[in-house]
């Protein structure tokens, strides 16, 4: 399932990122050095949207929760 896309991109440090395995890429090597508990639920729930165990749904909502928390827009 590595290739899962969500129907909305999601906005993050002006970069359009269309899915679980581009979210845990931009996570891993362009997030800002303080990373709260919302970083680590988004990573971890893409993660599992990528092998099948959640709906890529959920981790676009954790992952968009996690940027706008972060003020990453």
């Amino acid at each position: 399932m590595e290739h899962t896309q969500w129907r909305r991109p999601v906005q993050a440090a002006g970069l359009d990122i269309t899915g679980p395995l581009e979210a845990i890429q931009f996570m891993d090597h362009r997030w800002p050095g303080v990373k709260a508990m919302s970083f680590a639920t988004a990573h971890q729930s893409c993660l599992a949207a990528l092998d099948g165990r959640e709906k890529p749904d959920h981790a676009r909502d954790c992952f968009k929760q996690a940027v706008d928390e972060a003020q990453l827009h």
